[in-house]
């Protein structure tokens, strides 16, 4: 009897693409027939097909029955089964964070009137311009063209179009900087080689004789299927397949006199209606200002794609089109999800946001010649990762002191063959030369686990992550690992490039390793090939195994790199992707601490350079703790560069030092994180008041300007990272009772969690006002308290003001005061606020 088996889908999210991706793969393996049907509906799918696997519509819960025959039919069915039941559950797929509910209107343009369309935010970011309404391309009634005569023809032409797109997207893989991007470009290579859209297209071409109804009615089958589905993730997927069929169709008939791809003209906010990642990924970008998307999403690939390329972006914004009309002037806040008309008021309030983001990056601009360094002037580098040559070029623009970690394997995913020395070569050189004197470190290609190579062959692994994979694979693939190593080494000449191998285990390994290596060396030499003979050859310390040995491979290599993405997840058996695990991968808890600590005393012992390039490397909390425990270099996205430096700066090493020393006696993640709570607190504090946050002549007309205002000095002075909410803070307390002092002055105030250093903010008002409607004196000057969680300094300190306010002198003396130091120095030293 031919094996089957049952089993109950465990993922929030149903069946969606990245798991049937991997089903698929398992199954084409075998030659036996494989489906499954789903009980629930009755819906019967090809476990060869991703696309037929997800019209199963498999949700949480959905009970399925598995079957198969051929001559293979038991290896089909205990290899299946072992994923379902051992690996499945990792592929659960976490949505990105957004907000719960729709922001509000801030505070100083709700009394104006302004054109609003109130959204959620999905990508950070400024943008304005004329408003263009993109519609994707909509594929034709059926019957659009006449039947042809030999359906050969028609099916030739469905052949050389999908060829044609094979080849199209094969090349923006190659292009693209974006490893997200590039994910995207091969989830649609793979819907284009489906077996259940081939099958489905070649149907209706046999029964139509046309090609244009096979598209139409093929891409029908699988949206309609797709759309039915209560999982956001397979509801999303309809869109994937209407790209592809909508692309096919391009490339057979044209776009029927439309352009092929969106051109912008100027300066443009796209309101977006079925456009797709392919549109996105051809288009030149260089006007657009941002992306407003009327119905709510957030799964979509054209959406994640704006969060992956810093694109301004608001979903669920559906009164856009009867608000705003085509080429009005807009401006889209992707931060607080809303799309506004652009009246000068609403300029004047976003002139200022921009200047403040300006300002802020610009300070943290000087950093950008500056090697990372702490108060007490120690040197911590602060590198950035990459995926490409375009990429380094960006990153030593944004400041970076090195490239800490450049992920060669890009170069060979998405391809049916794998890219040659010559262009590896290339690609390596222009790295080097970007980077100057700057060290740029290449990892020889990391492919397995969730980076399969389709050129390579791939046996089914029960845990692919703890398999064949890194350096696991080079033995067997000696010709693809020599081919990199000589374009690495000959890339040296240009610059200063250091070469990591991935995934080390075991001292025999780096053993081979070097052996390569120094082969690699003979054989360049041999030929009259130029490389630099003192080329540094280091690993990735990301498998707990090395540690207790890592006396023994320190000796062996020239440098170390720590994966901390890798490393915490094996370290804790926590699988980072798994949302029933993750928590457990804490890369502050005193545990991982303490193994970083062992690392970076080894590998110092030995007189090695010793970096970090995983995520923990990029997170504003790790600063101290990363700056305290003796590493050489951290390594982070980009655009987190320059900051870092400017957190970096304001750290002190030796307090830095003592934080990881008290961190290493703690026993639970949860101590460590009320430490590093204490420490920012208590070690980084500020003067209450400081010149950049006086005005003398403020032109705020009204109480919401004025407040606004100051808020604005406390975000452009680095003393919050949430303006918004500390704005809401100080109105809480205006809703309670009135600030008003009716002696000329006004005192807001807040204790809140969005400040980062209590502050005192003032302003003096060219013109005085009147503070709300049952004032009955003009304010002339504002007094504002923002404090921290600080227990009793809140009221002390404005208990202490208030008192000193009731002297008339003291506030002539304020009223008078020519300069901000002046009135600094009253507050400071007469008021005795310090």
């Amino acid at each position: 009897m031919p094996p089957e088996f049952s089993f109950l889908c465990p993922l929030a999210n149903g069946l969606h693409a990245r798991p049937c991706s991997h089903i698929a793969e398992i199954a084409g393996r075998f030659q036996a027939e494989a489906n499954l049907t789903n009980r629930r509906n009755s819906r019967v799918a090809n476990l060869k097909s991703v696309l037929s696997l997800i019209s199963a519509d498999v949700l949480l819960g959905d009970e399925c029955l598995l079957r198969f025959a051929g001559t293979d039919e038991q290896a089909a069915s205990v290899a299946t089964r072992s994923y379902l039941e051992k690996d499945l559950q990792s592929q659960e797929e976490v949505s990105p964070a957004f907000e719960a509910k729709k922001k509000s209107l801030p505070r100083s343009l709700r009394k104006l009137e302004v054109q609003t369309v109130y959204g959620i935010p999905l990508s950070k970011g400024i943008g304005q311009g004329a408003l263009v309404i993109a519609v994707g391309t909509v594929l034709p009634e059926i019957g659009k063209h006449d039947p042809a005569g030999n359906i050969d023809d028609e099916r030739r032409k469905l052949a050389s179009a999908r060829a044609a797109l094979r080849h199209e997207l094969q090349e923006l893989i190659e292009r693209s900087a974006s490893e997200t991007a590039c994910g995207i470009l091969k989830t649609h290579l793979g819907i284009l080689d489906d077996p259940a859209f081939m099958e489905k297209v070649d149907h209706y071409a046999q029964q139509s004789k046309t090609a244009s109804d096979a598209i139409v009615l093929a891409a029908k089958d699988f949206a309609d299927t797709f759309t039915q589905s209560k999982s956001e993730y397979i509801r999303a997927r309809a869109a994937d397949v209407l790209a592809v069929c909508s692309r096919i169709y391009q490339l057979i008939y044209g776009n029927d006199g439309e352009k092929d791809a969106l051109v912008l003209n100027g300066p443009a906010i796209l309101m977006a209606e079925g456009i797709d990642a392919q549109v996105l990924l051809r288009m030149d970008r260089t006007h657009l200002q941002g992306i407003v998307f009327g119905e709510e999403q957030k799964t979509s690939h054209v959406t994640i794609l704006c969060r992956t390329l810093g694109i301004a972006a608001v979903t669920g914004a559906a009164e856009v089109k009867r608000t705003f009309h085509a080429g009005q002037e807009v401006l889209l806040d992707g931060s607080r999800g809303l799309l506004l008309s652009l009246t000068s008021a609403v300029q004047d309030f976003y002139r200022k946001q921009r200047a403040i983001a300006e300002l802020r990056t610009e300070k943290a601009g000087r950093f950008a010649t500056i090697t990372g360094t702490t108060a007490d002037g120690k040197q911590l580098e602060v590198g950035a990762n990459v995926t490409s040559d375009i990429e380094v070029k960006s990153a030593f623009q944004k400041g970076c002191d090195g490239i800490g970690l450049f992920r060669t394997e890009m170069l060979f995913l998405g391809k049916d063959t794998p890219p040659t020395e010559a262009e590896q070569f290339e690609i390596y050189a222009s790295a080097a030369k970007s980077a100057g004197a700057k060290s740029v470190i290449l990892r020889t290609f990391d492919i397995g686990g969730d980076k399969p190579a389709a050129y390579l062959p791939f046996a089914q692994e029960q845990n692919p992550f703890l398999g064949h994979r890194g350096v696991r694979l080079y033995k067997d693939n000696l010709d693809l690992f020599l081919d990199q190593l000589r374009a690495m080494m000959r890339a040296s000449v240009f610059g200063k490039v250091r070469i990591m191998i991935p995934m080390i285990s075991v001292l025999e390994e780096v053993h081979w390793v070097r052996e390569q290596f120094e082969q690699v060396k003979r054989d360049l030499t041999s030929r009259g090939q130029a490389f630099d003979v003192s080329i540094e050859l280091g690993i990735m310390i990301e498998v707990p195994s090395v540690v207790p040995v890592l006396d023994k491979i320190a000796a062996e290599v020239d440098f170390c790199s720590i994966g901390s993405n890798d490393l915490v997840q094996y370290l804790f058996a926590a699988d980072r992707g798994n949302p029933k695990v993750n928590h457990l991968a804490n890369a502050r808890h005193p545990a991982f601490l303490r193994l970083l600590r062992q690392i970076c005393v080894q590998v110092k012992q030995h007189g090695k350079w010793i970096g970090l390039c995983g995520e923990m490397g990029g997170g504003a909390r790790n600063l101290p703790l990363l700056a305290g425990l003796g590493l050489d270099e951290i390594s982070m996205a980009p655009n987190e560069v320059l900051f870092t430096k400017q957190r970096l700066a304001a750290l002190s090493s030796a307090d830095c030092a003592r934080l990881v020393e008290d961190a290493l006696e703690l026993a639970t993640a949860e101590e460590v994180e009320t430490l590093i709570d204490k420490f920012v607190l208590n070690g980084s504090e500020r003067p209450l008041i400081e010149l950049e946050l006086v005005i003398i002549e403020s032109h705020s007309k009204n109480r919401e300007e004025a407040i606004r205002e100051l808020v604005d000095l406390l975000h452009q002075t680095e003393r919050t990272e949430d303006p918004d909410g500390v704005e809401d803070a100080i109105w809480d307390r205006e809703a309670t009772y009135s600030t008003d002092m009716g002696l000329g002055f006004s005192m807001p105030h807040c204790k809140s969690k969005s400040v980062s250093h209590s502050s005192i903010a003032v302003l003096r008002l060219k013109e005085p006002m009147i503070w709300e409607e049952a004032s009955t004196v003009p304010v002339r000057a504002v007094i504002m308290l923002a404090m921290k969680n600080e227990p009793g300094k809140h009221m002390q300190v404005m208990s202490k003001l208030a008192r000193k306010l009731m002297d008339e002198d003291f506030r002539d003396q304020i009223g008078s005061s020519r300069t901000r130091e002046e009135l600094v120095r009253l507050l400071t030293k007469d008021a005795g606020i310090t």
